[in-house]
């Protein structure tokens, strides 16, 4: 049985490739996703120009129970969770401090300063996820 864990870890390699192919494809690039160490999600190598870079990737929800929503819908080994929550008040303002938080998460993590001195910068990917 497919656990919730693979499925969050292959939504989240597609989103990294997805970002990948737009990057090569916007800037000439021919990066590579060649290791996936956590942290960070994944190791670039541009084999054309000797370049390394890193991706971390994270989905940003408006609530916590927007977030178990999704992944219970597909993740096989656990129940569906349904959140009643009708009519959704101020989305905007909600995404924003969603954003923020992950945001502010994210680039405060001491575990990136590794990967920053062995590959140069990183990019987050941050991706918007909302149940409809």
């Amino acid at each position: 049985m497919v656990s919730r864990k693979q499925v969050k870890d292959a939504h989240e390699m597609a989103v990294i490739q997805q970002f990948v192919d737009c990057l090569n494809i916007t800037t000439s690039s021919h990066f590579k996703v060649v290791a996936k160490p956590e942290p960070p999600d994944a190791v670039l190598f541009d084999e054309c120009c000797s370049r390394w870079g890193w991706v971390e990737h994270a989905d940003v929800y408006r609530t916590g129970d927007e977030a178990h929503e999704e992944w219970s819908a597909v993740a096989p080994d656990e129940a569906h969770y349904v959140h009643q929550e009708s009519p959704i008040c101020e989305p905007d303002d909600r995404f924003g401090s969603a954003l923020t938080e992950t945001l502010t998460e994210k680039l405060s993590k001491p575990s990136y300063v590794k990967a920053f001195e062995a590959y140069g910068p990183g990019i987050l990917v941050l991706t918007e996820r909302q149940s409809i």
